[in-house]
């Protein structure tokens, strides 16, 4: 049970910190 509630919740930690990324490196790329 544990198990998998922890799965779902890390691949929206992972998919948050890879849009992240993504807008990170745009706002970055726009500025310079």
């Amino acid at each position: 049970m544990s198990e998998k509630t922890e799965q779902p919740t890390e691949k929206k930690l992972r998919d948050g910190r890879k849009e992240g990324q993504v807008v990170k490196s745009i706002e970055i790329t726009s500025l310079f």
